[in-house]
């Protein structure tokens, strides 16, 4: 444990290796060893080191063990090859790194995740792989706004493909946090929708829905499990403008929701 101290210097790679974990959040984190050897790692926090930019590519590559890493609040603008052959992974937190604009295909070989942590990250849309993350209970992403030129252009850029919601068919919590003015949300969100109502264990939900029709398809008082289940929710409905929602104290932006 050792947050919070100011390192600028990771520890020596010698002490990296009897630790089942190990804390070095909140420090001044600009680099790390290259390859540190961790056979008995469970648990690694790396987040709120603001000037952590670059992970070396062969980082992971001795943890054979990982199951919890987090890697929040930092600079990073790609995840690194070895991160993706951490087959005992259960827990990516990569929340707030808004300089990360892409998932990798590969993050379908993670296939023990339960959590995967992207909101607040600037990533433009899921690869069709997270389709193969069947254990997932708990997915949170922000999707940045592309810029489309022509209805072609939002069809071929969709935000999520077709299927890969419902393919999560244990997901408890659910978190999509996407621009207003998006317009390949407007082309997916009635099958995603479809999806969610899907999901019979899902137990938190935040969404936007562009037109109120959408909210109707939960079908509150009906058949659908999903709309039964569901203990904490937060519906953003109409085309409300994202920073002013943002600024609205937590009872008003209830009330208007």
């Amino acid at each position: 444990m050792r947050r919070g101290l100011g390192l600028t210097e990771p520890p020596e790679v010698t002490q990296w290796r009897s630790f089942a974990e190990i804390y070095l959040m909140e420090n001044q984190l600009t680099k790390l060893p290259e390859d540190p050897r961790c056979p008995v790692l469970l648990v690694l926090f790396l987040n709120r080191n603001y000037k952590l930019g670059t992970i070396s590519p062969s980082f992971f590559d001795h943890m054979p063990a990982l199951e919890i890493l987090n890697l929040s609040r930092t600079r990073i603008k790609s995840l690194p090859e070895s991160l993706f052959r951490l087959s005992r992974l259960k827990r990516l937190f990569l929340n707030h790194c808004e300089l990360l604009m892409a998932l990798p295909s590969k993050i379908g070989e993670l296939q023990q995740l339960e959590v995967l942590d992207l909101e607040g990250t600037e990533i433009m849309d899921l690869p069709k792989e997270v389709a193969k993350l069947t254990k997932l209970t708990c997915l949170e992403v922000s999707f940045c706004r592309r810029i489309n030129q022509g209805t072609k252009s939002v069809r071929a850029n969709a935000l999520i493909p077709q299927g890969n919601i419902s393919a999560l068919s244990q997901l408890e919590e659910l978190s999509i946090d996407v621009n207003p003015e998006d317009e390949r949300w407007e082309s997916v969100v009635e099958a995603i929708v479809d999806d969610v109502c899907g999901l019979i264990s899902l137990d938190t939900l935040k969404l936007y829905l562009p037109r109120v029709e959408y909210l109707r398809k939960f079908k509150w008082f009906g058949t659908y499990k999903v709309s039964r289940s569901l203990s904490h929710f937060k519906f953003i409905v109409g085309n409300h403008d994202k920073r002013i929602m943002n600024r609205l104290l937590v009872d008003l932006e209830f009330a208007l929701g």
